[in-house]
């Protein structure tokens, strides 16, 4: 990609993207925001100028590691908010220490520029003075899939937590086990806290790890690294203003770096980003080689994101977030929804001699839900979205392309939201349906859908496993289940998903 410098507004939700109303800078009027789209990136451009609002200067500082990967930056400061700011001495020079320390930590600052509304001349300034950058943009590349690993044995698995009575509850199992994946060397494992071990789920050999049951923690889970010997860990506050601090821990840690508030939900295969959050929302982070930066968050409520609360009382937590290796689309799964967006959710638009950032908008976009049909299922109307009509997440799996977009499992009856209204998926039969980015039906296919991940789908068929290939419809026959499967967890990066067979004080796990 080009040396375009881009420009990037920060807005009072921690979100990147244009303002909006009688503030916006009259050139991206004037461009319309008609450029095309560049290739995705978690990375900022290498020339960067950033606009943000005085009153909301502190949202920089949860963003600082990812701000530092530009080379040049230059800050826009719109001070016509915080007019005593022109007035009051006092007030001035306690903005302008916070300023400084913001420009100390990123190192990168070019130069600081602060206007009261008059936006275009300081913009066109700020980028005069981040140009002469010669380095090309960093682009999301896609990583190529691991190979298949055989099917394994069922593995006890002691998942912390359990209700007053010691009983596991599905939700909280599956909030450590999808995180908790793993693949050193290729060969599918799980970190499991309670043993401070890491589990060989191909033979069942555990491997101590250090610092590893120090993670025992029942409402936040580590998330993994693919080789298993990092995880993500959130720790307290590090300062005033700041929620949430976050660091790999285990081999070679990194210090803690500011973020968000949240629990970890989980980390990509390719090691470029992981997920933090709860309830509704979740951030975005890149892990870079001084540790996680916080880059930005998914919104809250539909269409681009999952449910608060429901019944005025009940949460929605996270389950876990995958991403497709091209980052063409995004599928997160929460307790009661699973949400299908555009692939990474902030993008750079070439408006002329500038991209622009903007969120991620247009298809997929699609909700997915169960609600039992009984008398004592959920209030509400599935058919208006109601957010209370969702009893919990339905099974979907992230495809490959546009052309085999998602799939989803028929086990329960299963709801689709798209736009304002809900619709019922399929009939009476249980099954799956494959969708492309249209969410047209392009494939249907009998038993029940555990798990899967780009082209590969672990299907359930009586006592039978079998994987299927979902474009040329190759089924493989991975052998019959062994016990009966609770849920399942696509691998993700790979062919493989993990299953789970749960007990009310006991649970396994097994890979196919």
């Amino acid at each position: 990609m080009r040396d375009t410098p881009g420009v990037l507004f920060l807005d009072d939700l921690h979100a990147f993207a244009p303002w909006s109303g009688q503030r916006a800078p009259s050139w991206a009027e004037r461009a319309g925001l008609r450029g095309s789209l560049l290739p995705p990136t978690i990375e900022p451009p290498p020339s960067l100028v950033v606009v943000v609002r005085s009153f909301t200067w502190s949202l920089l500082q949860i963003s600082v590691g990812w701000l530092r990967l530009a080379r040049r930056l230059a800050l826009v400061i719109d001070e016509a908010e915080e007019p005593e700011l022109a007035t009051d001495p006092e007030l001035r020079e306690l903005a302008e220490l916070e300023r400084q320390e913001i420009r100390d930590a990123l190192g990168n600052v070019r130069a600081t520029i602060a206007v009261s509304g008059e936006l275009d001349a300081a913009i066109e300034q700020a980028l005069e003075a981040v140009r002469g950058d010669p380095h090309a943009w960093t682009t999301w590349t896609a990583e190529p899939a691991r190979a298949a690993a055989p099917p394994g044995p069922w593995v006890e698995w002691s998942p912390p937590g359990g209700g007053g009575d010691g009983a596991l509850r599905l939700d909280d199992c599956l909030r450590h086990l999808a995180p908790q994946l793993c693949a050193p060397g290729g060969r599918p494992a799980l970190l499991d806290v309670a043993a401070g071990a890491r589990v060989d789920l191909g033979s069942g050999e555990r491997t101590p790890v250090a610092r590893l049951e120090s993670m025992k923690d029942e409402w936040h889970p580590c998330a993994a690294t693919v080789d298993g010997e990092r995880w993500l860990r959130a720790g307290p506050a590090p300062r005033t203003g700041i929620p949430r601090s976050w660091s790999l821990d285990g081999a070679d840690p990194t210090d803690p770096m500011p973020g968000a508030w949240g629990r970890p939900i989980g980390i990509d295969p390719s090691q470029r980003v992981a997920w933090a959050g709860g309830r509704c929302f979740f951030h975005w982070y890149a892990l870079t080689e001084w540790g996680p930066a916080c880059w930005t968050p998914s919104s809250h409520g539909w269409p681009d994101g999952h449910a608060k609360k429901l019944l005025g009382y009940k949460s929605n937590e996270p389950l876990w977030v995958q991403v497709a290796p091209d980052a063409s689309a995004c599928l997160s799964v929460y307790e009661h929804d699973a949400l299908l967006t555009p692939g990474l959710p902030l993008r750079w638009r070439d408006v002329g001699p500038f991209a622009l950032a903007e969120r991620a908008a247009g298809e997929p976009r699609a909700l997915f839900f169960q609600r039992s049909d009984s008398e004592d299922a959920f209030p509400g109307d599935p058919e208006r979205g109601d957010e209370d009509a969702r009893d919990r997440f339905a099974t979907v799996a992230l495809g490959p392309s546009d052309a085999l977009r998602y799939v989803v499992g028929l086990e329960a009856p299963t709801w689709r939201l798209r736009g304002e209204r809900g619709e019922r998926l399929g009939g009476a039969e249980p099954g799956y349906l494959a969708f492309d980015a249209a969410h047209r039906v392009v494939r249907r296919g009998a038993g029940r859908l555990l798990a899967g991940w780009d082209r590969w789908i672990v299907v359930q068929r009586g006592e039978r496993l079998v994987r299927e290939e979902l474009a040329s419809g190759a089924v493989e026959h991975l052998g019959p289940a062994g016990r009966a499967v609770t849920a399942a967890v696509a691998l993700a990066g790979s062919p493989n998903v993990v299953l789970l067979s749960l007990e009310a004080h006991a649970a396994w796990v097994r890979v196919v």
